[in-house]
């Protein structure tokens, strides 16, 4: 008999709220993830200046599922590009909660011209595993 499969199951619905329509339109789907998501929201809303509360679920949620499926397509011709842009993004991300969200410049980075970057850093506690791990660990 094989080990429970780590993780958590999730159900995403989603309904549209346009009162004209007599029939609003519903998508409903489950899929698996390694990661608490809800534990990533909570994170995300405690980190200051990060984005708008109201802003926070939807980003992590997307972020999630977006990670997923290119984890488990990253060979596609179409994700192959992307996939390692998404690596470094997600580096960034987890290296923003890291540092416990300094401002760029107060990390040392610099310009091309080696003035002290007042871009902020991209901050959040979203995990990117192992290009090279396996593909039903998801992003």
């Amino acid at each position: 008999m094989s080990a429970p499969k780590k993780g958590h199951r999730y159900r995403v619905t989603l309904e549209e709220l346009d009162a004209d329509a007599k029939a609003p339109a519903r998508l409903q789907f489950e899929f698996d993830n390694h990661d608490d998501i809800f534990a990533i929201v909570e994170r995300l809303r405690g980190r200051d200046g990060f984005l708008a509360a109201g802003e926070i679920p939807p980003f992590a949620l997307g972020l999630k599922l977006l990670g997923k499926t290119l984890m488990e397509n990253r060979q596609h011709p179409l994700f192959s590009a992307f996939f390692p842009r998404f690596v470094e993004f997600m580096k960034e991300l987890k290296k923003g909660s890291e540092d416990g969200g300094q401002k760029t410049e107060d990390r040392g980075q610099r310009t091309e011209d080696g003035k002290a970057s007042t871009t902020p850093p991209l901050r959040g506690a979203a995990q990117c595993d192992n290009p090279s791990a396996s593909s039903s660990q998801g992003a």
